[in-house]
This record gives structure tokens, sequence and C-alpha cells, in this order.
């Protein structure tokens, strides 16, 4: 392919996606209703051959494409930090087949840790002890709003690996050396 091709190719992607970015809602749900009639006329082998030619294009473009999508990621938890916990909550309940009845309202973050009272922070490395962290305060049944809690990852760690039985001998066992 010649420089002049690829140089209009990317132009023409840009406006493609500034005009896809514009949509009204009205052209949205026109979209949407094109895509259910040019579904409904196809073949499941055509639609098979028109996912693996998108599949294609993703491919051979997903080195250009991964950073890109990795900021977008990225950026979009930092605004909402509740998201993240979202999502991961419903994959972790898919996975664990756990009910997941909760919805992003239900994610409330408390400016301190209501066990260890640090100050949660947003944005830090995935292992960092401030950020905030979605506890099942009973595993057993899932993530429904009576259930969850937001604490810091330092708690929640503390806190899953172990048991109640285990917590008192520590603290036990921390006492008596306290007092020595």
């Amino acid at each position: 392919m010649n420089k002049y091709y690829i140089k209009n190719k990317t132009k023409q992607l840009s406006a493609q996606k500034l005009r896809y970015q514009n949509r009204t809602p009205e052209q949205q749900q026109a979209y949407i209703e094109y895509q259910r009639q040019w579904r409904a006329k196809r073949t499941p082998e055509q639609l098979q051959q028109a996912r693996h030619k998108s599949l294609e294009r993703y491919y051979k473009d997903r080195e250009r494409l991964k950073p890109l999508m990795r900021e977008r990621f990225r950026t979009r938890h930092l605004n909402d930090p509740r998201l993240a916990m979202y999502q991961g909550a419903k994959y972790r309940a898919r996975i664990k087949n756990i009910p997941f009845t909760i919805t992003l309202e239900d994610l409330i973050i408390p400016e301190y840790c209501p066990v260890l009272g640090i100050k949660l922070k947003v944005g830090l490395s995935p292992n960092s002890p401030e950020l905030p962290s979605l506890d099942r305060v009973f595993p057993e049944l899932g993530y429904t709003k009576e259930n969850i809690c937001i604490i810091s990852n330092r708690a929640n760690s503390l806190k899953r690996d172990g048991v109640l039985e285990e917590f008192t001998k520590l603290v036990n066992w921390m006492k008596k050396r306290a007092t020595k």
C-alpha cells in the first residue's frame, strides 16, 4: 500500500470515530435497529464469517490498539473506581457461581477504612494497602447489598488469609508478647 492510501485511511477512520462519538440518542437507536435488521437477514454462517473478519482486523492492529485500550481502561476506572470493583465482582460471581445482586449505586467508598481506620486512596497500584477493596462479609452469601462492605486492601487481604480462630490466637499471642 502506498503512503497516500494509508494517510487517507487514517483520516477516514478518525472521521468515522468522530461521527460515532457525536451521535444523538435517536441516531444511536436507529443504528441499533439497523444492526438488528442486518443480523436478521444473515445466515449463521455469514454472521460467523463477519465475526472472523472483525477479529482479523483486531488482531492485525492489536499492537497499536493495546496501549490505547489500556489507557482507556485506566482513565475510566480512575474517573469512577467503583466501576472496577463492580466489574471485578460481577466476573468473580459468575466464575464462582455465587449470587450477585448489587448495583453500582450500592458501592459507596468511605473516606476511611472502617476496619483499620486508614485513609482510602484511589489511583494507586493494585497491591497498595490504602486502595479501596470490595469485601464480602460472609463469602458464601455472595455479592448482595447486605453482605458487602468497602474496606482497605490491607484489611481485606488480612481477612482473606485467615479464619476467626487464627485471628484470636494471633491477638492473644500479640497481647502476651506486648506484656513481656
